[in-house]
């Protein structure tokens, strides 16, 4: 059967797999499929973005160049800034999330402080 051209989107995804799971020996292919998606910049969403800034980070922690000169300093630019939204994003979800886990527990807490009252069931004699 015929094979399909990958998608950047599946190009971004395995870029960012790889770095997570640190896997140096596919640094060649991580680079080419980078310069891959710089060739479509366009076609490229904050998600993908994202995924190639945690590539470029890797990259960086291992002491080589990351994506500079693959990317051009604005796209490098747009990357860091999709990761820096994400990061906010998921920062505010937390808090929301924290907050209402307060709420809950004050709530627990003074239901907790309640005596618990069960009415009782009256069963006819027979």
């Amino acid at each position: 059967c015929c094979r399909t051209k990958p998608s950047t989107q599946a190009w971004c995804n395995i870029c960012w797999a790889a770095a997570v799971l640190d896997l140096t020996e596919l640094v060649p292919q991580l680079l080419i499929m980078a310069a891959q998606c710089a060739g479509v910049w366009g076609q490229l969403g904050p998600e993908d973005q994202v995924q190639l800034f945690q590539l470029h980070m890797w990259l960086t922690d291992s002491g080589k160049a990351g994506l500079a000169g693959l990317l051009s300093e604005q796209q490098l630019e747009e990357c860091r800034s999709a990761w820096l939204d994400l990061l906010e994003q998921r920062t505010q979800s937390s808090r929301l999330q924290v907050g209402r886990a307060e709420e809950l527990a004050g709530l627990c807490s003074a239901a907790c402080e309640q005596p618990l009252r069960v009415p009782l069931l009256h069963v006819a004699a027979r």
